[in-house]
């Protein structure tokens, strides 16, 4: 991918792209053009909600010179969740404390909530891929007795 000049051309409303800023030599944030608003916003995946508006950081203090679009993400080893026995794969597992003291912690299923494992965490964070990763391998050997037909 190349850098795009914002003279040549701005990226679609509101799409998320990496942003160079000017003054700052090889600072790159991830940002979005709001066309409306004639200004650049920093780009979270997690803006604050306050009441029913989201804040959002406005680089008007910027000046952004160049944008690329974002290049696609990296495959994750653990998207490839087996099915629950409810019926459904879910999406991504649910992960909670087993109240070990970070020791251990439980697994469940997004789609119906009802089926989980408990698994050793090694002490990893709970909201960290080391964690989940070890959430999927616990969650992919359970029994499922439907399949050794």
């Amino acid at each position: 991918m190349e850098w795009i000049k914002v003279e040549d051309r701005l990226p679609p409303y509101y799409a998320p792209v990496l942003a160079r800023v000017a003054f700052q030599t090889e600072t790159i944030i991830a940002a979005r053009y709001e066309a409306d608003a004639g200004s650049w916003f920093e780009q979270s995946e997690y803006e604050e909600i306050t009441g029913d508006a989201r804040v959002t950081h406005c680089l008007d203090d910027y000046r952004i010179t160049h944008w690329m679009p974002l290049p696609e993400p990296p495959e994750d080893r653990w998207m490839d969740i087996k099915q629950c026995p409810c019926g459904e794969t879910p999406e991504t597992l649910c992960i909670s404390d087993a109240g070990q003291g970070g020791k251990c912690a439980m697994a469940s299923c997004t789609a119906c909530g009802e089926w989980e494992t408990e698994f050793r965490t090694s002490y990893a964070a709970l909201d960290s891929d080391e964690c989940m990763e070890y959430a999927v391998d616990a969650w992919n050997r359970l029994p499922r007795f439907w399949e050794d037909r």
